[in-house]
């Protein structure tokens, strides 16, 4: 991939009980972005 010469799309699935950061929590703002697991409330 990092030889190609265009674009491509990776798709990369995470197991829901997985956290991958930063994330928006569900209903917030991008404002709100979760930088770590410690700022989950």
């Amino acid at each position: 991939m990092l030889n190609h010469k265009g674009s491509y799309l990776l798709e990369v699935m995470v197991g829901k009980e997985n956290n991958v950061f930063p994330m928006v929590p569900q209903g917030k703002g991008v404002s709100e972005v979760v930088l770590c697991k410690e700022d989950i409330q």
